[in-house]
């Protein structure tokens, strides 16, 4: 769980930043007598509630894609769709690669034909989209399945999921 835990401490310490310099301005401008003690603490516990927040939408997102869980997610948000591979002799190995250099993988199973793996996130921007991919040897097919990391029902999450799909579809066709 490093990125969550990295995650938080960055959303903290920018939000106490921002918090810290909103009320100061505000302060200064209506001539308002402010304690610094009273204000660190209030920025401090501000930041800690956002950021805890915040994380506590994202962990369980976050936590199936680091997981050894070799089953699809449950999510509600998912995007599903299953690739038939027209060439028989497509080699797992050059997926990966392809997909880790597009990606921050997550977690890979060579055994099982499994790579988890999401956008890299920001703080400014959406949060990105997760997915999950599993090569069906016997029905010769790939399962993809994306969902988007803020857990939201938003057009951009949404959006984010197929488009993740869209672009794993393309790396795999053109192998």
């Amino acid at each position: 769980m490093r990125t969550l835990r990295k995650f938080f401490i960055l959303t903290a310490i920018v939000t106490f930043i921002l918090y810290m310099g909103i009320n100061l301005v505000v302060n200064l401008i209506a001539g308002n007598e402010f304690y610094l003690s009273v204000f660190i603490l209030t920025g401090f516990l501000m930041s800690m509630l956002f950021a805890a927040f915040l994380t506590f939408l994202l962990k369980p997102r976050l936590k199936y894609l680091e997981s050894k869980e070799p089953d699809e997610p449950i999510f509600k948000d998912k995007r599903k769709k299953s690739v038939a591979l027209k060439n028989e002799t497509i080699e797992f190995h050059k997926i990966r690669n392809e997909i880790q250099k597009k990606w921050l993988v997550t977690y890979l199973n060579d055994k099982e034909k499994i790579i988890k793996y999401r956008m890299k996130t920001s703080l400014l921007g959406p949060f990105g989209a997760g997915a999950f991919l599993k090569f069906d040897s016997e029905r010769n097919q790939v399962k993809i399945v994306s969902f988007p990391i803020s857990g939201s029902y938003t057009k951009q999450g949404n959006k984010l999921a197929m488009k993740m799909i869209e672009m794993t579809e393309n790396i795999i066709n053109n192998k």
